[in-house]
């Protein structure tokens, strides 16, 4: 797992100062920061539901989700799940991968002393099982922002 401090960039390119933060987390458009509330993440949530939930074998197939006894990573962290997927522009893989470990798996709740995850390491993990799915949700949803 990669972890970094604010201000420092990853290895794929991602400012921390833009990818790293709380609920009130920046985006760069057009060389502008913006500011997102929760509502603002209602397009990728429903990006991510016709993408992703409506394969994920813990669901019906429809979108919704049975998963039960814990919250799905992806909902559960969306706002740095978008803003980190958002701060990569890369085609390799490997760098969205380096994002999401070091901004969400670094502050999830099922991440063990020394880096690991038990949940991931399970196969159990949402967000690492279709992440380049999730990708491909988020980018569509900021497409019309981004034209």
């Amino acid at each position: 797992m990669i972890h970094a401090k604010a201000g420092s960039a990853l290895p794929c390119g991602v400012d921390t100062r833009v990818a790293l933060g709380g609920t009130a987390l920046a985006e760069r458009s057009g060389g502008r920061a913006l500011m997102k509330d929760a509502k603002s993440y209602q397009p990728y949530l429903e990006a991510i539901r016709r993408r992703v939930c409506a394969i994920c074998l813990d669901g019906p197939g429809d979108g919704t989700c049975r998963l039960t006894g814990r919250l799905c990573a992806i909902e559960a962290h969306l706002p740095q799940v978008v803003e980190a997927i958002a701060a990569v522009q890369s085609n390799q893989m490997e760098h969205y991968v380096q994002a999401i470990e070091s901004q969400v798996c670094s502050v999830c709740d099922q991440a063990g002393p020394a880096g690991g995850c038990r949940v991931r390491d399970r196969g159990e993990c949402a967000l690492a099982t279709y992440l380049y799915l999730v990708v491909d949700a988020i980018e569509e949803a900021r497409r019309p922002w981004r034209e």
